[in-house]
């Protein structure tokens, strides 16, 4: 393969984990609604770690554990602030 095809193929990785990122954007917006409706805690750390455990046992490289986590905790970060706006913006 040459540089363009390569990069052909990123991109098109890159599409697909914008599409998955924002479906788990939208499902964590969900999950806060019902925690809501609840009178549930918004925020449960342990459930984040073990999130970021799962990922770095079913990583199979060549990220690192160490590259996994920092991604995860992005990507958990991101879709917390996410689904904080959105109820803000729902009230």
């Amino acid at each position: 393969m040459d540089k363009e095809e390569l990069r052909s193929l990123i991109d098109e990785v890159d599409s697909q984990l914008l599409v998955l990122l924002n479906r788990r954007a939208s499902l964590v917006i969900e999950l806060w609604k019902l925690k809501k409706a609840q009178n549930l805690p918004l925020y449960d750390h342990a459930r984040e770690e073990r999130v970021r455990d799962k990922a770095c046992k079913v990583n199979k490289g060549p990220l690192t554990a160490s590259a996994v986590i920092h991604l995860f905790q992005c990507i958990i970060e991101q879709s917390r602030l996410v689904a904080a706006l959105q109820l803000d913006l729902d009230e």
